[in-house]
């Protein structure tokens, strides 16, 4: 079995800093509870991560992603060795 590394977000939408990873990485991150309005999000569905090349302290390309259920707060992803960026995204039960 290969250790796991770890990536934790600070918050939905942030972007991580490129990770050198050679085995499943486990990425972290915190639901909000509210919009980018400002209104309280009420119905959370689901979180996406997206993964994929760094571009300096933008992400580049993405090179894939994992959608999971809310109210989850992990996605473990295999991915071959080398270095990424992550960032996740909520969606409501609209999709929105």
């Amino acid at each position: 079995m290969r250790a796991i590394a770890s990536v934790c977000l600070a918050a939905i939408g942030v972007l991580s800093a490129g990770v050198a990873v050679s085995a499943p990485v486990t990425v972290t991150w915190t639901n909000p509870t509210t919009r980018t309005d400002g209104t309280p999000l009420t119905n959370l569905a689901a979180t996406r991560v997206e993964y994929g090349t760094c571009n300096g302290t933008a992400f580049g390309t993405a090179s894939g992603q994992v959608t999971v259920n809310a109210p989850a707060t992990t996605a473990t992803i295999d991915l071959p060795g080398g270095t990424y960026c992550f960032r996740a995204f909520a969606r409501d039960a609209a999709g929105v």
